[in-house]
């Protein structure tokens, strides 16, 4: 199976809202061709010299018990 989003950012997004999201599995996905962020809003969590963009094509937040087993991220 292959999915092939090139328009998207985050092309699988998990998000908890009062109460986390649990227990979810994904499997044998293949994620490719998500829109580059390289110029998106970014973080700098300490003094130093680096940054952190919170995205990804696969992004998580609120979540627990999440597994990713036998996926690939290509071209991304």
């Amino acid at each position: 199976m292959s999915l092939v989003v090139p328009t998207l950012k985050r092309l699988i997004s998990v998000v908890g809202g009062a109460a986390p999201v649990r227990n979810l599995r994904f499997v044998g996905l293949e994620l490719t061709h998500a829109a580059p962020t390289y110029m998106d809003d970014y973080l700098v969590p300490s003094a130093g010299d680096w940054s952190v963009h919170r995205g990804g094509a696969m992004f998580l937040e609120n979540a627990e018990n999440i597994h990713v087993e036998n996926c690939t991220f290509a071209n991304l």
